[in-house]
């Protein structure tokens, strides 16, 4: 699904708007954090993003979400939303492993209250 994100969004203007172009690094990182996850955490929706961006979505409600960004410069941009006026975002370095605390976020979507 990456590799197709990497054809399909290689031109400035994807989108038919100003979008910028889907770059063979950030498609790297993609795969590699996909590569990294642990094999008990359901895999996410793909999605291009207007900024050159790879988008991960996991989601279970409109109030239970969490999204990270990879933008093929060794950072993850982190967004979720745990219930009404429970949310949490940031960023994290990636190197060997998906960082801890996306991966407790990622685990918060799927707890059961």
């Amino acid at each position: 699904a990456v590799d197709e994100l990497s054809m399909a969004n290689s031109l400035p203007c994807w989108d038919g708007y100003e979008a910028k172009p889907i770059l063979r690094s950030v498609c790297d990182e993609a795969v590699r954090l996909i590569k990294m996850l642990p094999s008990n955490i359901p895999l996410p929706e793909v999605s291009p993003e207007p900024l050159g961006t790879i988008a991960f979505e996991w989601y279970k409600a409109k109030d239970n979400l969490f999204i990270v960004s990879v933008s093929g410069k060794g950072i993850i941009e982190y967004a979720g939303l745990y219930g009404i006026g429970n949310r949490n975002y940031g960023t994290a370095r990636i190197k060997n492993t998906v960082p801890k605390i996306v991966l407790y976020h990622i685990h918060l979507i799927f707890e059961e209250p």
